[in-house]
């Protein structure tokens, strides 16, 4: 009996942890990487995983204090130090395990690919096509460390802050290719207005899913496990469709 009582009160504790973790509003930070997340200007942050994000919070009823736009690598460094309590979109890596839980459910799942100008001669099937070239790429994005360990080994990458910098660079000519996700790089050519660049899609880099982080010492992993399963649910509905047909379309 003194056994059962002292289970039940553990199991009562934790349940009263769990649920006040699940009513304190969360910080939330991500950067600008249309059409995930897009800063309109005013603060209020919008986009695909915006949207999904905001939706599963509510249904777990979680309310957001700060939902923050920053470049990747400041972002990143906030949920790592736990200036943030979640972070989107971001890839799997093992080194980030080692300060973020990532839920089982992924925001949704995506390519990356290479990127060329249309006519420039410049073609792609395999990392050896970028020897000798020079591919633009995001500072602090994870790609692959295959990807990674070629074009360190061959000089093969230039940094920048953000896609729309590559492209504008691969359109002007300033080197070879981009890499970067299929559903980013639609959108920023479109607002670009460019039109003489397209993906290899036949070849991507990876295939990976985008998930939401939650820093591992400001929120339970009993809070991520919820939010996975409320993802799932969300993403059989049709609000979910109707957001990938409001981004993607």
């Amino acid at each position: 009996m003194k056994r059962f009582f002292i289970v039940s009160i553990g199991l009562v504790f934790s349940l009263f942890i769990c649920a006040q973790a699940w009513s304190e509003p969360l910080d939330v930070a991500c950067d600008e990487w249309p059409p995930y997340q897009i800063e309109d200007g005013t603060g209020n942050v919008g986009g695909f995983s915006a949207e999904v994000v905001k939706a599963v919070f509510q249904r777990m009823g979680i309310s957001l204090n700060s939902l923050k736009v920053y470049p990747w690598k400041r972002a990143l460094k906030n949920v790592q130090d736990g200036k943030s309590h979640a972070l989107f979109s971001a890839n799997f890596t093992k080194e980030r395990t080692a300060f973020v839980w990532y839920p089982e459910e992924a925001i949704i799942d995506s390519p990356w690919v290479i990127w060329i100008k249309k006519g420039s001669g410049n073609t792609y099937k395999s990392l050896e096509d970028l020897k000798g070239k020079t591919v633009g790429g995001v500072e602090g994005y994870s790609y692959t460390q295959e990807f990674w360990d070629y074009v360190k080994a061959n000089n093969a990458f230039e940094g920048a802050n953000s896609d729309e910098t590559n492209f504008k660079k691969l359109h002007g000519d300033r080197f070879e290719y981009v890499i970067a996700e299929l559903g980013n790089g639609y959108h920023v050519l479109r607002q670009l207005g460019f039109n003489d660049i397209e993906p290899v899609k036949e070849f991507p880099i990876k295939s990976d899913g985008l998930f939401i982080i939650f820093n591992k010492t400001k929120v339970s992993k009993d809070v991520v496990e919820k939010f996975s399963d409320e993802l799932k649910k969300f993403k059989q509905e049709p609000a979910y469709q109707d957001l990938i047909k409001k981004y993607f379309s």
